[in-house]
């Protein structure tokens, strides 16, 4: 009989690709323009690791890669059920808000990033200029 913990760890085995793993190659796979692969592996990893944030987030940034925006929002929603004080999510999350005419929903979840948001000094210049 299964435990209750049992039934919510990860499906791991020795040869399934640590989440680091599953990210390098599915940011690899959107830096080569092949989003489509990149969705593959995150949603492999996903199913191996549904904890975790970062792929979902990941997800998100292959489904805006391939232009599906309503698609991305989802996958970052996904995330922000996990880990609803992610800076990168929040601001993903209000970035496709905003390209997706939403502006008022896009303001508040700019907001809601702000208040997340690290130091200025930890910040990329990419970040910054979204701020």
């Amino acid at each position: 009989m299964l435990t209750t913990a049992s039934r919510i760890q990860p499906a791991v085995s020795a040869k399934t690709p640590t989440e680091m793993e599953f990210n390098a190659a599915a940011v690899k796979a959107i830096a080569a323009n092949a989003p489509a692969r990149a969705k593959e592996i995150l949603r492999d990893a996903i199913r191996a690791y549904p904890n975790n944030p970062l792929l979902r987030i990941n997800l998100a940034a292959a489904h805006q890669a391939s232009s599906d925006l309503p698609a991305a929002l989802l996958a970052v929603d996904d995330a922000l059920e996990i880990a609803p004080r992610s800076f990168s999510a929040l601001l993903l999350k209000a970035t496709l808000l905003e390209k997706l005419g939403r502006d008022n929903e896009a303001g508040l979840a700019y907001g809601d990033a702000l208040t997340q948001a690290p130091p200025e000094n930890q910040l990329d210049a990419g970040v910054l200029r979204l701020l």
